[in-house]
């Protein structure tokens, strides 16, 4: 069974945010809540993982570290997302709330005080 690695989840905010059960249900997900001692103590731990997802904070990883040189790690940036349907909806939106905010009616507003300033 292929085994999936959930790196930095200190604070289960991967796990208790995400249906994870899709993925459990047809592989072995561990989720890593500690942080390794150092990177061939994450070398050692990761070696019979397929699949390692990182929200690490220092990325990319420098040229040198270790998991780059491991025989099984294929690494991706986190433009994983940027996929053709995704950017699709991205730029229909935002042609879509710049449309919106020419008529006076803006839509997904995050900060709304800052149309009392328009």
């Amino acid at each position: 069974m292929t085994k999936v690695a959930v790196l930095d989840d200190w604070q289960d905010v991967a796990q208790s945010n995400t249906d994870w059960s899709p993925l459990i249900a047809r592989t072995e997900v561990v989720f890593f809540k500690q942080a390794f001692i150092g990177e061939e103590d994450a070398v050692e731990k990761l070696a019979d993982f397929e699949i390692i997802l990182s929200m690490r904070d220092r990325e990319p990883l420098p040229v040198n570290h270790p998991l780059r040189s491991t025989p099984n790690t294929v690494m991706t940036p986190h433009l994983g997302y940027g996929v053709h349907e995704t950017w699709t909806a991205f730029y229909r939106q935002s042609l879509e709330n710049a449309l919106a905010f020419l008529d006076g009616k803006p839509l997904r507003v995050m900060n709304p005080e800052a149309l009392r300033a328009v």
